[in-house]
């Protein structure tokens, strides 16, 4: 039987560029992020040893590092399709 324990990180603030259009890209702005990981405790709980627990603070830093050092927006802005057209295809295609 596997067991699984959610851990929560609520409202990592960032600022960074991000946005479809050229103009939202201009400046920095505020990304929040949320993150609900699952994991084994187990094994911590059993051993008391700190090298068995999940560091928050190493978790916080790499996802900040992750969002801050990627390009976040598409290559093109996405036009939504008129009504009429027979495709639905995305932003690419």
């Amino acid at each position: 039987m596997s067991s699984s324990d959610k851990i929560i990180i609520k409202d990592l603030l960032l600022r960074g560029i991000i946005g479809l259009n050229d103009w939202e890209r201009e400046k920095k702005q505020d990304i929040l992020i949320n993150l609900t990981l699952f994991t084994d405790m187990r094994a911590a709980g059993q051993s008391d040893n700190p090298d068995d627990i999940l560091n928050y603070r190493t978790i916080t830093k790499r996802s900040l590092t992750t969002w801050k050092t990627r390009s976040t927006f598409l290559s093109k802005p996405w036009q939504p399709r008129s009504r009429g057209s027979a495709s639905s295809a995305g932003p690419d295609g």
